[in-house]
């Protein structure tokens, strides 16, 4: 997708906080950034912690 609404797409990359700002993450720590989905960083919130899509607890 291209144009000025590919930023708003779900598979679009954003920038991604390991450990959240709202939880005294560094805002300018390079080893605090990633590159992830704008989906999966949306679903993320400011949880530390990732659940796996498709996983179970169940064994």
């Amino acid at each position: 997708m291209t144009g000025p609404d590919a930023g708003r797409h779900p598979d679009a990359f954003t920038l991604h906080h390991v450990q959240p700002l709202s939880r005294s993450g560094d805002l300018l720590d390079k080893a605090n950034a990633r590159s992830v989905h704008r989906r999966c960083n949306t679903s993320r919130g400011n949880r530390t912690s990732v659940r796996v899509q498709g996983s179970s607890r169940r064994w």
